[in-house]
Parts: C-alpha cells; sequence; structure tokens
C-alpha cells in the first residue's frame, strides 16, 4: 500500500511538471502584476502625406499583445498617438533613423512604439525592441522605443517586441551564452536561460503539421531538437492556434517588471 501511495504522488506530482516537448500544457501563472501599462504610439508618414498603417491595424496589436500578457494581469492602453509627418520617407533602420526619431519624440516614462513602412537591421523582419533587465537602464532617448513594420502592426510582432523589452530571449538564442542541450540538462545557464522553453536549433527551420522539424536536426549529445513552434518569441511560421509565452517567461518578465521596468507609468 505505501508503495502504491507513493506512485500515486509522483503521477500527481509529474502532471504539474514543466515539459519541453510540443503540445504541453504549462502550470497557470498565479502572481498578478496588476499594471496597465501607458503607450504612446508614433506614426510616421512618407513624403506625400500618407500613413500607411490604419488604427485598426494598431489596435488589433496591441489586443493581440493584452490578450497574451492578461495572464500575469498587465496591459497596454494607448494614452496619446503622435503622427509625425514626412520622416525619412516612412523608413526605419536600426542604429540610424531610429535613434535619430527616439530623441525627436520620446515620451518618458511610457513605452513609445513607432510605426513605419520599412524597419530593417534588426534581427527580426518586423521589428525591434531594447532588452530588458533586472537594473533600470539608463536614460536614453530609446530605452524605451519599440519600432514595428506597418505591415506586421496587427500581428503578434508587438507581442514579441514587447517579450524582449521585458527581458526575453529568442528561444533559439545561442550567441549570448551558448548551446542549449535537448535534455534541458543546461538551460539555465544557456540558449534562452529558461527552462521550459525547448532546445531551439535555429527558429526558423520547416516544420510540418505537428510541429515537427522537416529536416531532422541533433544536438551536440546527438539529442533531436523538438522545439516549440508555438511560442511567441521563436520565428517558427506555423499557423499555430495557440501560440503563448510559457510561465518560466512569464516568471522573467514580472522580474522585469517589477524592477528594471519598474519606472514606467
Amino acid at each position: 500500500m505505501k508503495r502504491l501511495r507513493l506512485f500515486t504522488l509522483f503521477i500527481a506530482l509529474a502532471s504539474t511538471s514543466f515539459s519541453q516537448g510540443n503540445g504541453i500544457s504549462f502550470k497557470s501563472v498565479d502572481k498578478c502584476y496588476n499594471k496597465t501599462f501607458s503607450v504612446s504610439v508614433h506614426i510616421l508618414e512618407d513624403t506625400l502625406g500618407k500613413q500607411n498603417v490604419t488604427p485598426a491595424n494598431i489596435n488589433a496589436g496591441i489586443a493581440l499583445a493584452n490578450k497574451h500578457f492578461s495572464k500575469i494581469c498587465a496591459s497596454f492602453n494607448i494614452c496619446s498617438t503622435y503622427v509625425h509627418p514626412n520622416v525619412r520617407n516612412d523608413e526605419m533602420r536600426k542604429g540610424i533613423e531610429d535613434k535619430e526619431i527616439a530623441a525627436m519624440y520620446d515620451i518618458p516614462n511610457t513605452i513609445n512604439i513607432y510605426y513605419s513602412l520599412n524597419a530593417t537591421g534588426g534581427s527580426s523582419p518586423c521589428g525591434w525592441a531594447p532588452l530588458g533587465d533586472t537594473i533600470v537602464p539608463a536614460k536614453t532617448s530609446d530605452r524605451d522605443a519599440i519600432f514595428i513594420k506597418k505591415s506586421c502592426a496587427d500581428d503578434k510582432t508587438l507581442t514579441h517586441e514587447l517579450g524582449h523589452y521585458f527581458g526575453l530571449l529568442h528561444t533559439f538564442e545561442r550567441t549570448k551564452h551558448g548551446i542549449e542541450f535537448v535534455d534541458g540538462s543546461n538551460c539555465a545557464t544557456t540558449g534562452d536561460l529558461i527552462c521550459d522553453t525547448p532546445a531551439d536549433p535555429s527558429g526558423t527551420a520547416a516544420t510540418n503539421g505537428d510541429c515537427d522539424l522537416k529536416t531532422p536536426d541533433t544536438d551536440p549529445n546527438g539529442d533531436y531538437y523538438t522545439p516549440n513552434a508555438c511560442n511567441i518569441m521563436s520565428y517558427y511560421n506555423n499557423p499555430c492556434n495557440d501560440i503563448h509565452f510559457t510561465t518560466g517567461q512569464y516568471d522573467r518578465m514580472l522580474e522585469i517588471m517589477e524592477k528594471g521596468r519598474n519606472y514606467l507609468w
């Protein structure tokens, strides 16, 4: 009887633990930040005065972000919208126009989101954001500036960039901290530093209908990757109905909200 009870307890604990495979259910998030972040929207016009994006596009992106951040009781509210005429022909290049524009139009203590027709130079084809950390960053004009390509305004791009803003790396990160092993043995010190996101070889490899890699790939130990193609911080373009953050990712973002981004209105 004692062995049976121990086995039953083991099953109960296992059913609530994190997993690193596809099709998983993560623990519920039981912590609320209870904050609505103020957002300043900046729309750049081209030389003909065209905005090339609609309020509906922008609102859809904000709504999707609110949906995914609702699990930690955080939301984003547009408190002001600015239209900037004839700005660099509605083009933004990372490290060039972005710093210039942010210096001109930054609204302090708010999340400034800049929408441009062309946004190039970042690792993502749709935008970029400054990476959050546990220490409040030095006050610069672009520490709270997120740049979004207008054609990506209504999809998961803003949610993805907010993930970076609140401290999340890509699931396929390997340059900063090294390669994460499939077995998770080094998950806390390599890859994206989060243990409930499975090791990801590239983030862009083709997958089949089951979200498995069409061309199998192995880690340095010879284990096959089974990345989560529906994670918001990946680059997979699968038609997922359940794109998501994991509990570990939520925990990381909560930490950054409380420490490194606690100056925000």
